[in-house]
């Protein structure tokens, strides 16, 4: 420790972008950081300032982070040293730790979460050195392999371990020796679904694999329970794994928002994203088949036996389409009662596809055991096929959504192709396309504004521009029932840049009526993908006098990762003219703290999934407060869209969230409805000052 009684952290980094960024959060702490750019300048270090922990990159200069770390070993026994590398083999993983590495941390690095196993690493050794030393020795294939067995009678319920499970999971008190004890120790929903899941694997023989919430005496174990299809001798036989720490490294935005809550599986965005990575490695000897499976008349099944039985059948459903489906298919859940699925079949016609499909799904065909009642299910399945890659990818679940629609339900499952649909079942698609090019024509478009609230002082920030159809017939649609079909018309550029052209001409008729409401512009990928785009905003804002600062452009953090480097080209060009730049959808794509560090943007969307379960969801409050710090670190603004209830303000407001978005706000409202609500804001607030100042001067 220094003088003042802080303890010191040495940084060895070589990247001085990231070096800056740890030693500002970790001082942030209340650490005192020293640095050092390669394993040289470490060693030197370490015996100028004796730090209490070392933070090592692996791959540097003059010495790398392995040959100092083994030095640093050598000096200093009991010093911790975390490893920072963007390797993830088991080669690397295997040598840092024989190094004699404490910790092992992928890049890229999670600046909350590193602080948190800083802490934790600090607090374990002063807590107890022979541990750590213990640790120290371990490698992650010996965690790896540091398993155990259970086993649970299917009359009885009675739950057996294997003899070194305490041991295996440090659990403070005993195993459960019953199934009843087992759910008592993990969480209401949580033991719902692992009942469900029991049952689906002892009616069904469907395997599990799911991980449990543990707590015993204050602490919280995340164990992994395993088993396959069969049984023997009246017996559900299983393996367990504690991924306790596993789980906390890898528990990544990303996740929450791309897969179902209730089935676990990817949904349609991560669907879209896994088949373009499928696409790319297809093996020119087979073809990709997309298809969209649907239940046939769940609703009957919820009405009858209620929605909670209904979820249950969906995640039997999940289950046994993992197991009979191959391991290089990709399964999604895309909407109440339907699935996606993506899978290599050899050439053959689309006759031929058809009977691989069926023979692969005959699983599906058979009894349920829902509720004790024995059912059957009717499928519904479109597939197109994708052969050398020639269909555009935006349009290949599109056409098997076409073929599933033209599928006429019979007993178990009844397929359509969607190349042998006749000319006629399209009609409807060809309509919607020419009812948007008129659309175009007529000015059929409007924008509604949804406005965004500041916590601090309850005024209203800005206002995001939402696009709606007046359809002649139809009335007034939101972008769901138009945008996708445009993207694949390519009209959206059309569309984008009217939809700025008028949020620019807005923000300057308000500005000429006393108020300044910065609004928010959604663009689209191939629109900000444009190198005209800075010359299109500048002309825009030149041509309506709108002040380029009170135009703020949105995109989605799946947009900016398609070419990172050409999205910082692209976002400090627009920087430069003056607007704004925000991340929307903030969680729900795959970048990573490094290059968001480097992405120039004032403001932080979190994703409206965090927000929905914030109330109930430990997980989706730790996310937003670690964002919030992230924000608060950098000196932007963190605004949570989707907001509809008090208690989930409340919670934001608690995580130091700066603005807010959603229906407990306002809905989408037109320009006029935004000018009577600044006012009434406005003047409430002046009533309240004058009330709180009349208090006071009493």
């Amino acid at each position: 420790m220094d003088d003042a009684g802080r303890q010191v952290i040495l940084v060895v980094e070589d990247d001085p972008i990231l070096r800056r960024l740890l030693a500002h959060g970790l001082e942030s702490e209340g650490y005192l950081v020293q640095l050092a750019a390669n394993g040289l300048e470490a060693l030197h270090q370490a015996e100028q300032v004796a730090p209490a922990l070392v933070l090592m990159d692996v791959g540097m200069p003059i010495m790398d982070g392995f040959t100092a770390c083994r030095e640093l070993r050598l000096r200093h026994t009991e010093l911790p040293v975390l490893m920072l590398t963007g390797y993830d083999d088991v080669d690397s993983i295997n040598t840092a730790f024989e190094t004699g590495a404490t910790d092992f941390i992928t890049k890229p690095i999670n600046l909350p979460l590193l602080t948190q196993r800083v802490r934790y690493a600090l607090r374990d050794a002063e807590r107890d050195h022979a541990l750590r030393r213990a640790y120290q020795d371990q490698t992650t294939a010996c965690r790896l392999a540091n398993m155990g067995f259970w086993q649970l009678g299917i009359a009885s319920g009675r739950m057996k371990w294997s003899a070194d499970a305490h041991k295996l999971i440090s659990q403070d008190r005993v195993l459960p020796s019953q199934v009843t004890e087992l759910m008592q120790m993990v969480d209401p929903e949580q033991a719902a679904h692992l009942t469900t899941l029991f049952r689906a694997a002892i009616s069904n023989q469907v395997p599990v694999d799911v991980d449990v919430v543990l707590r015993s005496s204050g602490r919280a174990r995340v164990l992994r329970l395993i088993t396959d299809a069969q049984q023997e001798d009246g017996q559900l036989r299983g393996a367990f794994q504690d991924v306790t720490e596993q789980r906390a490294i890898q528990q990544q935005v990303q996740y929450l928002a791309e897969h179902d809550q209730l089935t676990s599986l990817p949904n349609r965005r991560l669907f879209q994203r896994l088949l373009t990575l499928q696409r790319n490695q297809q093996n020119p000897d087979q073809r990709l088949v997309v298809a969209v499976l649907d239940i046939c008349k769940l609703h009957r099944i919820n009405d009858s036996l209620g929605s909670k039985s209904g979820d249950q059948l969906l995640m039997m459903v999940a289950q046994r389409l993992r197991s009979c489906l191959p391991k290089n298919a990709i399964l999604a859940r895309l909407e109440a009662d339907s699935f996606a699925l993506a899978l290599p079949l050899s050439h053959a016609s689309s006759t031929g596809i058809s009977a691989q499909l069926d023979r692969l799904l005959v699983p599906l065909t058979q009894s349920w055991q829902l509720n004790a009642r024995q059912i059957f299910l009717n499928f519904t399945l479109g597939f197109t096929s994708d052969n050398n890659n020639d269909a555009p990818q935006e349009s290949l679940l599109q056409r098997a959504f076409g073929a599933q629609r033209q599928a006429r339900p019979n007993k178990g499952i009844s397929l359509c192709c969607h190349e042998q649909l006749p000319p006629g079942a399209e009609d409807d698609q060809l309509m919607l396309e020419t009812e948007l090019r008129q659309a175009l024509v007529n000015q059929e478009f409007s924008l509604l504004y949804q406005p965004q609230q500041s916590l601090e002082n309850g005024q209203i920030e800005g206002v995001e521009a939402l696009v709606r159809w007046q359809h002649p017939r139809r009335g007034l649609l939101p972008p769901a029932a138009f945008i996708t079909a445009m993207e694949d018309m390519g009209l959206i550029d059309e569309l984008g840049e009217w939809v700025l052209a008028e949020s620019c001409r807005q923000v300057a008729l308000w500005q000429s009526r006393g108020l300044r409401i910065r609004t928010a512009v959604n663009l689209a990928s191939s629109q900000f993908e444009s190198s005209d785009l800075p010359v299109l905003v500048q002309r825009l804002c030149h041509e309506t006098r709108c002040p380029p600062d009170m135009i703020e452009l949105e995109i989605t953090e799946s947009m900016a990762m398609v070419n990172p480097q050409k999205t910082i080209e692209q976002l400090s060009e627009l920087k430069r003219l003056g607007v704004r730049i925000a991340i929307d959808d903030f969680g729900v794509g795959h970048s990573s703290l490094e290059y968001l560090l480097h992405f120039p943007h004032d403001v932080l969307k979190v994703d409206r999934t965090f927000i929905k379960n914030i109330t109930t969801s430990k997980g989706s409050r730790a996310i937003v407060r670690s964002l919030t710090a992230y924000c608060s670190a950098m000196g932007i603004t963190c605004l949570a869209e989707g907001v509809e209830e008090q208690r989930q303000l409340d919670y934001l407001d608690a995580l130091a969230v700066d603005v807010i978005q959603g229906f407990l706000l306002s809905r989408p409202i037109t320009a006029d409805e935004v000018e009577t609500m600044v006012f009434q804001l406005a003047t409430d607030n002046a009533q309240k000052q004058d009330v709180s100042a009349e208090r006071t001067s009493a």
